[in-house]
């Protein structure tokens, strides 16, 4: 059996009604019954003081005449009729016994043992005196017992009518009440079409109606916001693919731009034109940084990124990373400083998106900081096969008010718009940073004091179980190529934009390639390494007839059908969203390369692979 909640309905009616029965019959059986036996108690007895008044004035004439056995025969009948009377004493005058003879001792009175004396007199004479001694414990308790019974129907017909009540109640309320409890839980869970009441015109009849009409208009809004969502995501997922196609469209133009003004740079012999040149190259720049944060941000909304885990040699590549941007620190007139600790271990992560986060908190470090320094520092805590990567970026830079620092964090926002006049930028870099901690299920956070300087801190969870296999078997050592390793060089280039051709072109013949092979789709590429064997393949991805992940992974199944080394494939691509260098490492290639690019970049490819 179930039982009863404190807090329900039916043990809220229960109770009281039970408390007012059981009230009513204390006061009953302690209180009504006794007043009632007592009122009966006097009623008795006035009743048998009548009775006693009339035997007196019968047996007057038997006095008056000597008639003592009429005398007894009379009050013999009387006792006879009256069964409580336990003793009748008729005396004279002078106190002798006329009935019974023989005098019996009259017992104390008590509560229902009661004497009663009654004078006899004849006219104004008094000729003598009867005494009675009567029971009533007989007569009460018949009276009472009849009073019980009667009381208890009473009770007892009262229960069943509380009763009845309250399943009545229950009936009307509480079990409409209850599955409008249960169709408001089920509606909390999701499920709009758990059973209703029957509806009515009383309040709680109202009160499914009122209910099934808001459920039927939640259903409605959420059915809405489920089609508005679905749009959303249908146009958020149009907008992925009109980013990444407009990555491809806008980096395409701009490796020609960059990459031919930072030729013409080179050869310019004016001053003034390499001043032109310069500003083309800077705008060009800055235009491309604006792309790649657009890009990315776009592309963590999508929900397009994937977790590459790598083994990570993280002293080395913070290494690498302040090595960048030491010249521009250095151009500023402030330190940079890296606290290296050669206890760090090697870890498992994503290698990547790591380096992308510690970059752009440098990269924002140092353009912030006009005077002192920038100072990275990192640390790890070890436990078992799990641990956490701790990175602080600090610097004595502009420094950040305490009302503004929650809002670093979010898309296209900077601390105020006099540092978006000052410093420029999009304001998603620290967005960036927030959304790749927060997809590596690590967090990040600032500690600052406006004109003091900020540090900037990251901690990200990192694993130390077997070592993972590096994705890129062919990697080698770096190396410096000379002139002549470089001239015999065989190279596939695989471009379909004839700018970007010969963009490429005049690059290799600078770095001093020059043997190399010109592919303009995938499918003349695959036909190419069919037909000969090259030291590097420099594959774009975007192309008509076959593209270039698919050329790719048909050149690998041509090495092995044929059972022979596998040629370095590096990705020249205008892709570079979040995600897409992981895309091409899937696809067969080794390395990427993401245009614009420059000589340089291109000479240590080569460098790295051949």
């Amino acid at each position: 059996m179930k039982l009863l909640r404190w807090d329900s309905i039916s043990t809220k009616l229960f109770f009281p009604v039970l408390s007012v029965n059981v009230m009513f019959s204390a006061f009953v059986y302690f209180a009504w019954l006794p007043s009632t036996t007592k009122i009966s108690i006097e009623n008795a007895t006035v009743q048998v003081e009548q009775t006693l008044s009339s035997v007196a004035e019968g047996i007057v004439p038997l006095l008056l005449q000597n008639q003592l056995s009429n005398i007894y025969d009379t009050l013999d009948l009387v006792k006879q009729g009256n069964s409580n009377w336990i003793d009748l004493q008729v005396l004279n005058i002078h106190g002798k016994s006329l009935y019974p003879l023989v005098v019996k001792e009259i017992p104390k009175p008590s509560s229902l043992v009661r004497v009663l004396r009654k004078e006899i007199t004849a006219g104004n004479e008094s000729i003598g005196e009867i005494i009675l001694v009567y029971d009533l414990s007989e007569q009460i308790h018949r009276f009472q017992n009849q009073i019980r019974y009667l009381l208890t129907v009473f009770i007892a017909a009262l229960s069943v009518m509380l009763l009845l009540m309250i399943l009545a109640l229950k009936y009307v309320i509480v079990w409409p009440v209850k599955a409008l409890t249960g169709a408001a839980q089920e509606l909390k869970k999701g499920n709009y079409n758990a059973p209703l009441p029957a509806e009515g015109l009383d309040e709680i009849g109202l009160l499914v109606a009122c209910f099934g009409d808001s459920r039927n208009a939640l259903l409605n809004t959420r059915n809405e916001l489920v089609a508005a969502r679905d749009d959303a995501d249908a146009a958020n997922a149009a907008k992925s693919s009109f980013l990444a196609n407009m990555s491809h469209e806008l980096r395409t133009p701009m490796t020609g731009v960059l990459g031919i003004t930072d030729l013409l740079l080179e050869d310019a012999t004016s001053k003034s034109e390499r001043k032109l040149l310069h500003a083309i190259h800077q705008s060009g720049r800055r235009l491309l940084s604006t792309l790649n944060d657009v890009l990315d941000i776009s592309k963590i909304e999508a929900g397009g990124l994937e977790l590459d885990v790598v083994q990570v040699d993280i002293t080395r590549n913070i290494s690498d990373m302040v090595d960048l941007f030491r010249p521009i620190a250095e151009k500023k007139g402030i330190t940079l400083d890296f606290e290296n600790n050669d206890d760090i271990p090697l870890f498992n992560g994503d290698s990547i998106k790591i380096c992308q986060i510690i970059t752009n908190l440098i990269s924002n470090a140092v353009k912030f900081t006009s005077e002192g320094g920038v100072r990275v520092k990192i640390g790890i805590q070890c436990e078992n096969e799990v641990g956490i990567l701790s990175v602080q970026v600090g610097d004595s830079g502009v420094g950040i008010s305490p009302n503004k620092q929650a809002r670093v964090f979010e898309k296209f926002s900077q601390a105020d718009m006099t540092v978006t006049r000052k410093y420029g930028g999009t304001g998603l870099g620290l967005a960036i940073c927030h959304e790749l901690t927060t997809f590596l299920g690590g967090e990040i956070g600032v500690e600052s004091t406006q004109g003091k300087g900020s540090v900037f801190w990251v901690k990200i969870p990192i694993s130390f179980k077997d070592p993972i296999e590096q994705r890129r078997p062919l990697r080698r050592s770096k190396k410096i190529m000379t002139e002549q390793e470089l001239s015999e060089t065989n190279v596939l280039l695989v471009e379909d934009d004839p700018i970007n051709l010969l963009f490429a072109q005049k690059v290799f013949e600078k770095i001093g390639v020059r043997k190399f092979t010109l592919a303009e789709n995938g499918q003349k590429a695959i036909e190419c390494a069919r037909g000969q064997n090259f030291d590097i393949v420099f594959m774009d991805c975007h192309m008509p007839v076959l593209d270039g992940y698919q050329a790719t992974q048909s050149i690998r199944n041509l090495e092995a059908i044929d059972q022979s080394i596998q040629t370095p494939i590096v990705a020249l691509t205008a892709n570079a969203m979040v995600g897409d260098r992981e895309k091409c490492i899937r696809s067969g290639m080794n390395d990427v390369l993401t245009k614009p690019f420059s000589p340089d970049k291109l000479k240590a490819m080569v460098a790295k692979w051949v």
